[in-house]
C-alpha cells in the first residue's frame, strides 16, 4: 500500500506498507471491533470477503487508487495498493 501526502507548498510524504500488513485477518478483526464500538454492525466474515476481493482486484490492477482526496487549500492524499 502506498500513501502519498502532498501539501500545497509542494512538500511530499510517502509511506509504503506491505499489503500483507495492511490487509490481514488481524487488522480485519481490529476493524470489526472498532466498527462495533461505533454502532456499525458488520460481521467479521463479511470483512474477510471484502479483504479477499480487494487483494484479488489489486493483483490485476496494479495502479488502482483506492482513495484520492484534495482539500480546498490544495493538499492531496492518495492511497494506492
Amino acid at each position: 500500500m502506498k500513501i502519498n501526502i502532498v501539501s500545497a507548498g509542494g512538500k511530499a510524504v510517502r509511506l509504503r506498507l506491505p499489503n500483507a500488513l495492511a490487509l490481514n485477518d488481524l487488522t480485519v478483526g481490529l476493524l470489526a471491533k472498532a466498527l462495533k464500538k461505533r454502532g456499525v454492525s458488520i460481521r467479521r466474515k463479511t470483512l474477510v470477503k471484502i479483504k479477499r476481493d480487494i487483494k484479488r482486484y489489486t493483483r490485476s490492477h496494479k495502479d488502482w487508487k483506492w482513495l484520492e482526496v484534495t482539500s480546498a487549500s490544495g493538499d492531496t492524499v492518495t492511497m494506492q495498493f
